[in-house]
């Protein structure tokens, strides 16, 4: 019982942390009362998460607030070029590494061509080199990179990182997240490229303020992601939004799955 009770007040403090980081992300420069205010919990609590974040140099306080009497609160800033992430874009076109700062800032990019039709390792290799250059070019610590999100057309079981199977990329059973994180030191998410498109535009675009939308992709394929009460739907098995091959016209060109129209 002990155990559980621990283990609970470490998962407690861990999501009360990630709630003062979004808020100062998303509403910096802001107060420690603000951030209060909006992430609902106690000054106290805010104040020992932040003092902890300018211990790591996470944040800094910049400036003081406007005030109508009485002492002004003291602004806090989120450290973005002090942490980065990078993000991956694989699709039939090639692939795309962006090295991002912590205000979702694209700093640099990076385009390979995609290894068609190739096995597990060359994938692989071929990404881990592509990251490698990227970090390198840009003279950055790997100890900077707070993590990496891989968004690749497909099947993908998010939980485990490992794309199933892509008929447009000719790939199948890609454990992106075991090797990537035996090969560099911070975390990997995998998900479906409409996915991860979708989060997107629940974070930043038209979707910002909607908390039921569907994202619809057409290119090579069509693809959807649906969001239910702001968050990423997945389906049982990951494959939600997938429409699969809808014929149209039972004589029209071959598609790449193998049936016409």
């Amino acid at each position: 019982m002990d155990n559980i009770r621990r283990g609970n007040k470490q998962l407690i403090k861990e999501l009360n942390r990630a709630i003062v980081i979004n808020t100062i992300l998303n509403y910096g420069p802001v107060s420690r009362t603000r951030i209060s205010e909006i992430a609902d919990l106690g000054l106290s609590t805010v104040s020992n998460i932040v003092a902890d974040l300018i211990k790591k140099e996470l944040i800094y306080e910049t400036g003081e607030e406007e005030s109508s009497g009485g002492r002004r609160a003291i602004l806090l800033e989120f450290n973005c070029n002090d942490r980065f992430v990078l993000g991956i874009k694989i699709g039939l076109d090639g692939i795309i590494v962006g090295l991002v700062n912590m205000k979702s800032k694209v700093l640099d990019q990076h385009f390979i061509p995609s290894p068609i039709k190739s096995n597990e390792k060359i994938v692989l290799e071929v990404l881990i080199k592509a990251i490698r250059d990227l970090i390198n070019k840009n003279h950055i610590k790997a100890e900077r990179i707070v993590g990496c999100g891989i968004g690749v057309s497909g099947l993908v079981n998010q939980k485990e990182g490992i794309l199933v199977f892509s008929k447009i990329l000719g790939w199948k059973k890609i454990r992106f997240k075991e090797f990537l994180e035996k090969e560099f030191n911070f975390p990997i998410f995998v998900d479906k490229d409409v996915n991860v498109l979708t989060l997107a535009e629940k974070r930043f675009g038209v979707g910002k303020k909607i908390n039921n939308f569907i994202c619809i992709t057409i290119g090579k394929g069509v693809g959807a992601g649906i969001v239910i009460k702001g968050d990423i739907y997945h389906g049982s098995y990951g494959g939600a939004g997938d429409f699969g091959h809808i014929i149209i016209d039972k004589d029209g060109p071959l598609c790449y799955c193998g049936k016409r129209g």
